[in-house]
Order: C-alpha cells, then structure tokens, then sequence
C-alpha cells in the first residue's frame, strides 16, 4: 500500500520554508515589486539558511534535494513572492547541466562555488528569435586555437544581469538544428559580454530578468564545453534525453536533482 504522507525531514523542509517566507518574503515583497529591485538581501538570508541550490550533489556541499523535496520548498516560497523565489531559486536552472553533462572539475568548481560563497548563475538558452524552439537558436560558436569564441544575443534570462557565471547554449552550424547545439559553462565578467536588465515586466518585478545578454567574440577555453563537441577532446556527451543535447540514452524522465551515478 503506497504511503503518500511526508516524512519528517520533508515537513520540517515545509515548515522552515514556510517560516522564512513569512518573516522575510511576505513583509517586503510589495517594495521590491513596486521598486523592481533585486532581493540580494533576502537571497543572502536564503543562502545562509541554505534555501538556495537545493540540486547541488552533498559532495559539493549542497543539500541533494530529490524533485519533491524541491517542490515542497518552492511551494512554500512562492507563496510569499513568485518574483523574490525566483531570484533564489534561478541557480537550479544553471546547475541542472553541469549536473547532467560537467566533467568532474566543472561540477566542483561552479557546483561547489553556489555552495561556498554566496553566488548568482544563469542558464542562457532563450533567444529573441528562438523561444520555445530551441533548435533555431542563432547563437554561434567556433573553434579557434584553442579557444571557443562564442557571438550571438540571449533574452529573458533570469538572474542574467546578476550572474557570475553562465551556461550558455550555442550551435556550430544553424543548419544542423538541435545536433549542432553545444552548452558551455564560463565566468560572466568575460571580455565581450554586455547585459542590460529588463524593467517595466508585467509581473515578478523583483526577479532580475535580463533583457539581453551579448557576448560579441567572448573568447571561452576548452574546459568550458559541457556537452560534446566533436572537435573537443575535453568536452563529454551528454546522458540527458532533451533534444538539446546528444543524448546516448533512450531513457525519458531522468531527474534533474538526481547526481549522476
């Protein structure tokens, strides 16, 4: 017979989330929102609390939360402020490929950073031309030297303007569609990358939502690629089933919390 109540560990996850919305979400969400400023303070708070990369694998310091256990959380946040959890919660997007595709150094360096010290990171994937179809981004990268130099803009990013790395999403050939798409992974101060923070959102005024990201000519090193290239003997491929990478798995519904074995 299947027992579908919480554990202890879960409702104890509920209930500090729920309390820290109360105290600390609820009571300013209506300033940030009104100021549209970014909750670094309260991210700050969340962070120390470790309510903040929730994905993160325990050998990287992180708590290892499964889906539901990350769901429960985020429930109780969102409820004090769609836009404030999003400031806090935006670092899962950007963890889950290094989680899925990193090398081992990739995920020990920008994994154990999130945990480490109090950081911000972005997943770079949607484009002005090329939303929901992934496949059509124009984003380019090449390889020169030994160095890939990445040129295209990226659009509504969330914590794009704040981030201090990236995982950005280039193609080699546009024509290739989704085969010709790689990931990459790279500090956000590199030279060639302008971003301007979008204002005026209909709503989650507080969650920065970067209006452009443009990395003209950002110069990356081999160590960054995060998927396969084939030109790239330091890049790996990827076990994910999404089209956006070359998966060599025939296996749907892999958890993006789940540390790959």
């Amino acid at each position: 017979m299947m027992n579908f109540e919480l554990t202890e560990e879960q409702q104890q996850l509920k209930e500090t989330a729920r309390r820290f919305a109360a105290e600390h979400i609820i009571p300013v969400a209506a300033q940030y929102d009104d100021a549209q400023t970014f909750p670094e303070d309260v991210a700050r708070k969340a962070w120390e609390l470790g309510l903040m990369n929730f994905e993160v694998p325990r050998e990287h310091g992180g708590l290892g939360l499964g889906v539901l256990d990350t769901i429960l959380v985020l429930e109780e946040l969102n409820y004090g402020c769609a836009g404030i959890t999003n400031a806090v919660t935006a670092n899962g997007l950007a963890a889950t490929p290094l989680l899925i595709a990193g090398t081992e150094e990739q995920q020990k360096r920008y994994l154990g950073q999130l945990t480490s010290e109090f950081t911000f990171a972005a997943f770079c994937i949607t484009e002005p031309g090329a939303g929901s179809d992934v496949a059509g981004l124009s984003t380019t990268y090449r390889r020169v030297g030994d160095e890939f130099v990445l040129n295209g803009t990226k659009h509504f990013i969330s914590n794009g303007s704040v981030a201090h790395w990236y995982v950005a999403f280039a193609t080699v050939d546009r024509k290739a569609r989704h085969r010709g798409i790689s990931a990459f992974v790279f500090p956000a101060d590199l030279p060639g990358i302008k971003k301007h923070r979008m204002k005026n959102k209909l709503g989650q005024r507080a969650a920065d939502t970067c209006r452009s990201a443009r990395s003209t000519n950002a110069r990356a090193t081999p160590r960054s690629a995060s998927s396969s290239d084939n030109r790239s003997r330091s890049s790996r491929p990827s076990s994910s089933c999404s089209p956006t990478w070359r998966s060599s798995s025939k296996r749907c519904g892999c958890s993006p919390t789940r540390p790959r074995r």
